[in-house]
């Protein structure tokens, strides 16, 4: 991982310790790991999420920090607002192999930079699913 997604993580506002000990701990991602994703929109979208339409459980963005510990984690990671955040998939990484590590893309008037590993697809073959949690209020 470049010095730059570690600066960008020591300079985030709002959980930025937590974001800097994660990217350091993130250098590489690596079978066995835990990975998070935030995903979901309102309940009558469902379809489009199991449709791979946006926001769906099995898509390419994920980070190997815990979102349950960055305050402000919608800003840090550059959620779209498409993404209602109702959910956190936690999942094991079974295969490592082309992951993207980068700072997550900034997105509208949210900042990204959060550690971002960009799983190549199908994304179902490269985890094993640990947990699904709704979350409430969203992120």
């Amino acid at each position: 991982m470049g010095v730059g997604i570690l600066n960008a993580a020591d300079d985030l506002a709002g959980g930025g310790a937590a974001v800097a000990q994660g990217a350091r701990q993130a250098a590489q991602p690596r079978a066995g790991q835990k990975i998070y994703r935030v995903y979901g929109g309102d309940p009558q979208e469902a379809d489009l999420w199991m449709a791979k339409k946006y926001s769906g459980p099995f898509g390419q963005s994920w980070t190997p920090i815990d979102p349950t510990t960055i305050p402000n984690y919608r800003q840090v990671a550059g959620l779209p607002d498409l993404n209602k955040g109702r959910f956190l998939i936690v999942a094991e990484l079974l295969d490592p192999t082309g992951v993207k590590v980068q700072p997550a893309c900034p997105y509208g008037r949210w900042r990204g930079g959060l550690v971002e590993y960009v799983l190549p697809q199908p994304v179902e073959a490269r985890i094993r699913v640990l947990e699904v949690i709704g979350l409430n209020p969203p992120f």
